[in-house]
């Protein structure tokens, strides 16, 4: 017996939160069971190398490539089917996975690698020189329009006829490797995947119990039972789900093992009964709506929750009077028919967050009333229903007034043309202002949206926090602008009044890139053009007629 199984489950359970048993090469086979979630991935993987592929695994630390390697490999054996795995690959040298590989492939089995993205990359540089793994080098070096790794999320169907032609020219051996990049899994999103997740761990959890004796004197009821019933409550899950949901929007990864700790944390504080109730907490403080947003909690994810969204910290003129009050409100109380009047603001604020995971409402009502309409705008761009020749035209006008807020907005051809805006300061120490000679016209632009590759047969659901803004027919190395929440929220703020002199630099540079790329496209001059000047000191936009075969102004407005 291995020291895995001298583990309790409860031990293991608990140390899912910050602690080695989310490491799949340190749990046992039993206890990774325990947590395991069939998914569509997994079975492709499984399709994948019956076919005699090989596959390699790829993603960050924390992703699931290990313990979806050792479900995998243990669902092949179980089926007859021999292959050779390599899940250590951080602790082998190139040269001794490659060997690994050739033995696998000299033998006609099917080779499974996880490895991380750099580690990766170097494990095909080893390969350059090899004629037997020409197509994995290809696959990670190719430029972009034909690399598998960047081309594992397409945009557009130009991106994807490009990239079949190059896997045709390839022939058999381009399909005889898949890489599945798990970076871009949906952890967060993916309900087929977060809900079973959640049913695993309550299930867990339920059979821990809180000893009398441990108990604190007023104590009449266990957290941790409190915390499994809400979880188990469809009602919460579906809150839960939105909260992940806006997190993931926003632009916030995270691992599976993030995850994991997060429902943890929200079942247990990542401890047992005996010490919940060592600190000075009471019973609410150890509820999984006051957990969900604790500042001792350690993770990147539990900070990107505090972040983007605490019920707590948003005014819902709906209930808040009502919850203040003690009056009565369309909730479901989960293990109580009432609640009692909150005490201080303090207490006023758990409640909120207990009400929004509580409420009978639907999550995007609840949503929809505290949030601001820019969240909401940035959520259209998402929605595949919505006109999205008017969306390029929004994005055109919102780019213009980022430069020239002061700019007539009824214009039409703010909407129409992307000016090409180019900065320019009169002398050193001065303001700069913006001027625009030539523009994009906004019918050759389109929106595109992050798909997965066809060639891996939606084997996953990725994570979509963003669009690109491009040309017409984009392809890698095009003009494209990419519009996440920062940038959004830029050009939403600028349109609100935020000046351009105090915009984040990162979100400024990404914006000239952009419009200089376009500018690259356009490149005939007229012989009468208009000069349109934004000037920030003055608040105001100019415009200068020039007339060039002449070399003089011809007025201006």
């Amino acid at each position: 017996m291995d020291n895995h199984q001298k583990v309790s489950l409860e031990e293991y359970f608990l140390d899912l939160y910050n602690g080695h048993s989310g490491i799949a090469e340190k749990a046992s086979e039993d206890n990774r069971a325990r947590i395991h979630v069939d998914t569509l991935l997994e079975s492709k993987i499984t399709e994948w190398l019956r076919a005699g592929r090989d596959v390699i695994l790829t993603g960050s630390p924390g992703d699931g490539k290990t313990h979806l390697l050792q479900q995998v490999k243990a669902d092949m054996e179980q089926r007859g089917r021999e292959l050779q795995t390599e899940q250590d690959a951080s602790q082998k040298t190139g040269e001794e996975i490659l060997l690994k590989w050739k033995m696998a492939q000299a033998q006609g089995m099917p080779f499974l690698l996880a490895i991380n993205h750099a580690p990766l990359r170097g494990l095909a540089e080893l390969a350059k020189d090899d004629p037997q793994f020409k197509v994995f080098h290809d696959a990670i070096f190719s430029n972009p329009s034909k690399s598998e790794i960047t081309s594992f999320v397409l945009y557009s169907k130009e991106q994807w006829v490009e990239f079949e032609k190059s896997q045709q020219a390839q022939g058999s051996k381009a399909n005889a490797l898949m890489i599945a990049n798990l970076t871009h899994r949906a952890t967060l999103t993916d309900k087929k995947f977060v809900l079973p997740l959640i049913e695993k761990l309550v299930g867990i959890a339920s059979n821990m119990t809180c000893v009398e004796r441990d108990l604190p004197p007023d104590c009449t009821r266990c957290p941790i039972q409190y915390n499994v019933k809400a979880l188990s409550n469809g009602v919460v899950q579906k809150h839960l789900l939105a909260i992940l949901e806006l997190v993931a929007r926003r632009g916030h990864r995270a691992t599976v093992r993030d995850l994991i700790a997060l429902i943890v944390y929200m079942l247990t504080r990542g401890v047992d009964c005996k010490e919940l109730w060592q600190e000075e907490r009471d019973f609410s403080d150890n509820s999984y709506y006051n957990l969900a947003y604790d500042p001792d909690a350690r993770g990147k994810l539990f900070e990107a929750i505090r972040e983007v969204f605490d019920p707590g910290n948003f005014a819902d003129t709906a209930v808040d009077l009502d919850l203040w009050n003690g009056s009565k409100v369309d909730a479901t109380w989960i293990d109580e028919e009432t609640v009692s009047q909150p005490a201080n603001l303090d207490a006023l604020r758990s409640l909120k967050r207990r009400y929004f995971f509580e409420s009978n409402e639907k999550s995007k009502v609840l949503l929809k009333r505290v949030l601001s309409k820019t969240e909401s705008r940035f959520n259209d761009l998402f929605n595949e229903e919505q006109d999205m020749r008017r969306e390029v035209e929004n994005l055109v006008e919102q780019i213009n007034l980022f430069y020239a807020p002061h700019a007539n907005k009824e214009d039409y051809s703010y909407r129409s043309q992307l000016r090409l805006w180019n900065s320019h300061r009169y002398s050193v120490g001065s303001v700069p202002g913006y001027f625009a000679l030539r523009f994009y016209s906004a019918e050759n632009l389109e929106l595109y949206q992050p798909s997965l590759n066809p060639k891996y047969e939606n084997a996953m659901e990725i994570h979509r926090d963003h669009v690109l803004l491009g040309t017409r027919y984009w392809l890698p190395g095009d003009p494209s602008l990419r519009i996440d929440w920062e940038m959004f929220q830029a050009l939403a703020n600028a349109a609100n009044g935020t000046p351009i002199d105090v915009q984040p630099y990162h979100i400024l540079r990404r914006l000239d890139l952009f419009l200089q790329q376009l500018g690259l496209l356009v490149s005939n001059y007229a012989p009468i053009e208009t000069i349109e000047w934004s000037d920030h000191a003055r608040r105001n936009v100019v415009r200068l007629r020039v007339n060039r075969n002449e070399r003089q102004y011809e007025g201006g407005s």
